[in-house]
């Protein structure tokens, strides 16, 4: 899978990451894991936004691996289920800290049970950010998650495991 990832060519410009942990009735511990599955795909968005999009259906991953500089211009969106606690704040760090500050929004769907944790994270880089006196906002810049919470999930930095 991994040879696949590296050789992608599709661009995209949306990840809508639903994955959701084994639950053990442990609020603290399903929050944990949830935050860590959330952060681990926003990992993943990432690395296949910069190399320019994921392989095609039935791609064999034979060719060499290049950035699609094209496809690295375009904003990019992300969605992630959580269930809600304590490590929540981590994924909305790191949100903030990829997307900007006041690109990160918390849904909780009419249809989610009112006494469910799960709720959703939404960011882009395609909102509109107000740029810094003297600079200009550029909708395809994405920070990197910070590396107090790759270590707080007990997350490696995604670059090293290549």
């Amino acid at each position: 899978a991994r040879k696949e990832i590296r050789s992608s060519r599709m661009p995209f410009e949306v990840v809508v990451n639903d994955m959701a942990p084994s639950t053990c009735g442990s609020k603290e511990v399903d929050s944990f894991k949830s935050a860590q599955l959330s952060v681990r795909g926003l990992q993943l968005a990432l690395y296949l936004h910069k190399r320019g999009g994921a392989a095609p259906l039935g791609h064999t991953g034979d060719d060499d691996t290049k950035l699609d500089s094209r496809s690295s211009a375009r904003p990019l969106s992300y969605l992630t289920k959580v269930l809600e606690g304590r490590h929540t704040a981590l994924v909305r760090k790191a949100l903030a800290a990829v997307f900007g500050k006041g690109n990160t929004k918390v849904v909780k769907p009419d249809s989610s049970r009112p006494d469910s944790s799960e709720c959703f994270l939404v960011a882009s880089s395609a909102w509109p950010t107000k740029a810094k006196k003297g600079s200009r906002a550029s909708p395809s810049r994405l920070g990197s998650i910070p590396e107090d919470v790759l270590e707080d999930l007990e997350l490696c930095d995604d670059e090293e495991h290549r």
